[in-house]
């Protein structure tokens, strides 16, 4: 068994319109989102070996927040929009990391989740500074494939007080 969790970075700021997609910084309220997210998995952790980034900025800023002694390891692989390379990513990781969590960019972690949990009931949007939790069937990161995912729980940050 494997443990992933998706988290969608903060929401970004786009009052700087000459800064470059990868270099936006989180706005005011993503601010506030990433503590928040970072104080509720302080208080319902899971058993993180890791943390991988995207290195854009507001994907790196939220997951400082939420590292707390987690490990952190930015990943360019994960500056990604597309579901495939997210899905290549996990295939190639450390089969002795058993829970890690991966923090990038929609639309590519909305569609790897509903690839890995194939439910009828999956969710149309991963809202920023929010994250799923799965339980993967597998004993191996090459394993990942289409239903190997039982959702453990999906938290927006719109519900943390």
């Amino acid at each position: 068994m494997k443990r992933l969790l998706l988290v969608r970075h903060a929401k970004s700021s786009w009052k700087h319109s000459s800064l470059p997609d990868h270099e936006r910084p989180l706005n005011r309220r993503g601010e506030r989102n990433r503590w928040q997210l970072g104080a509720y998995l302080r208080e319902h952790p899971a058993p993180l070996q890791r943390i991988d980034c995207s290195t854009a900025v507001r994907a790196r800023l939220t997951a400082e927040a939420i590292a707390a002694q987690t490990p952190l390891r930015e990943a360019a692989a994960l500056y990604t929009f597309a579901r495939d390379a997210l899905i290549d990513y996990l295939r190639n990781l450390d089969n002795s990391l058993t829970c890690i969590a991966l923090v990038g960019h929609n639309p590519a972690l909305t569609e790897l989740a509903n690839w890995l949990e194939c439910s009828p009931t999956g969710i149309d949007n991963l809202p920023t500074a929010s994250l799923i939790e799965f339980e993967l069937s597998i004993g191996h990161w090459a394993q990942v494939g289409p239903g190997c995912a039982k959702r453990l729980r999906l938290q927006r940050v719109r519900q943390l007080p």
